[in-house]
């Protein structure tokens, strides 16, 4: 690593945080509910992290180790993906909430396959398991993670001012899939929320989840009635 001073580094880093600044601003001010969808998951989850950080899983076993480091892995990933949608970085929060449905399959497989869990092992988690619609999500976001056709690209932006507009942008830029990729990214809250409630009702209830699922409700009534939730649907392959 070079600890020297690097002037142009610096500007790199200087104009992305200006437009990323410039696009939380955009994000949050344009759409009132955007701010509310994304504080209710992450009070849910931030509650549930406080109960649960520090203190033995319920389950002590090998499956169950498995259990708590896909549930730490995705909640860390949640607060990424909001922040991508904050910052316009769609195809990188596309690419993380892709890796989250993964998460929630193998959660509910692990719930079924009791001593076979073995046999899970290095192998893909099949979506079929998951309860909810967010599934159906997986196919257009594995087209955009695996940058498999040009089309998503611009999802990137393109140059603002006369002349530029054909040029894609290096630095993030506010654009309203930023809204689809949180309200999806709140479809995949809502499968993990069904997963913990059956896990915590199997396992006796060790964590309270009122709190969480007061969040939870919250969130849920939000997307409910947002208006984004036609823009999904018009383009579901956007963001």
């Amino acid at each position: 690593m070079n600890w020297e001073s690097n002037a142009v580094l610096e500007n790199h880093l200087y104009h992305r945080e200006v437009w990323a600044k410039r696009s939380r601003k955009t994000f949050y001010e344009t759409d009132p509910e955007a701010h509310l969808l994304a504080s209710f998951i992450l009070e849910a989850l931030a509650d549930f992290t406080t109960r649960t950080s520090g203190k033995p899983w319920p389950l002590q076993t090998n499956e169950g180790r498995y259990s708590a480091g896909l549930v730490v892995s995705f909640v860390r990933s949640q607060f990424m993906v909001v922040r991508c949608a904050e910052e316009s970085h769609l195809i990188e929060g596309t690419t993380l909430l892709r890796k989250q449905l993964e998460v929630l399959a193998r959660l509910n497989e692990l719930d079924n396959a009791g001593e076979a869990f073995q046999k899970l092992l290095k192998k893909t988690p099949k979506l079929a398991a998951m309860k909810s619609t967010a599934r159906e999500i997986y196919g257009p976001y594995s087209e955009v993670a695996h940058s498999s056709a040009p089309d998503h690209f611009h999802l990137l932006g393109t140059g603002e001012a006369e002349g530029y507009k054909d040029y894609m942008s290096f630095y993030p830029e506010f654009s309203r899939n930023s809204y689809v990729l949180l309200y999806n990214r709140g479809l995949v809250f809502i499968e993990f929320w069904l997963w913990l409630q059956s896990y915590n009702e199997r396992h006796a209830a060790p964590w309270d989840l009122d709190q969480f699922t007061l969040s939870a409700s919250a969130a849920f009534r939000v997307m409910a009635e947002w208006d984004v939730k036609d823009l999904v649907a018009s383009v579901p392959n956007q963001a």
